[in-house]
């Protein structure tokens, strides 16, 4: 069952069907767009909902990752494969550039002191993303578990100055902080590269407190 919907959208839609009996399925839209359907039994889902691409099974690190980059004490870790990937050097302190090594792929880790809810994140990301890109739409959302810790899983396609990106991530929350761990490329390289970007990704490893 998809979470992401705005508490006003959801009244909204309670207020104009409240009271009435209908026997069949009815669609709204979030306030961002998205088709839902509302369903007989109160609930509701993303109409074509699709799961972001990526391996069945559980979302696990690499055995080949053997580099990490440790944030907060160890509390947060990033593995990955350094045959494969170069971490850049960077003058924030709460960010991390990576490239891939057969170039035209790149990856990049944001990390906030602050714990924010995730559908708030995702409404940050998107926003961020608009400011450079206003046409991003996201393509592609789903709940996953990595490395035993729940992860927002989002894809994007957006275009900056004439080239088609696509962005793929995970955004996490909690209280050992906010975490946007993202992969890009060109949309006509994205379905080849996805098994490395995701292998990618699967290096984020969270120490959940009590």
């Amino acid at each position: 069952m998809a979470r992401f919907v705005s508490v006003l959208t959801v009244l909204l839609i309670a207020a104009i069907f409240q009271g009435q009996a209908y026997s069949q399925d009815l669609r709204a839209k979030t306030e961002d767009g998205r088709p839902v359907i509302l369903k007989n039994d109160g609930t509701w889902k993303f109409v074509d909902a699709k799961p972001a691409p990526g391996p069945a099974g559980a979302y696990r690190k690499s055995e080949s990752a053997k580099s990490v980059y440790n944030v907060k004490g160890g509390k947060i870790s990033f593995y990955f494969d350094p045959k494969k990937w170069k971490q850049e050097k960077s003058d924030e302190p709460n960010k991390a550039r990576f490239e891939f090594r057969e170039g035209d792929v790149y990856g990049m880790m944001i990390v906030e002191r602050m714990s924010i809810p995730i559908s708030t994140l995702r409404e940050i990301a998107l926003k961020n993303a608009k400011e450079a890109a206003p046409d991003v739409k996201i393509v592609n959302e789903e709940n996953r578990t990595v490395n035993g810790v729940n992860i927002l899983c989002l894809q994007m396609d957006a275009t900056i100055e004439g080239i088609k990106f696509t962005y793929y991530g995970y955004y996490y929350s909690g209280k050992s902080g906010s975490i946007q761990l993202l992969t890009y490329t060109s949309q006509n390289l994205f379905k080849e590269s996805l098994p490395e970007m995701t292998e990618f990704l699967n290096g984020l490893e969270v120490k959940e407190s009590e």
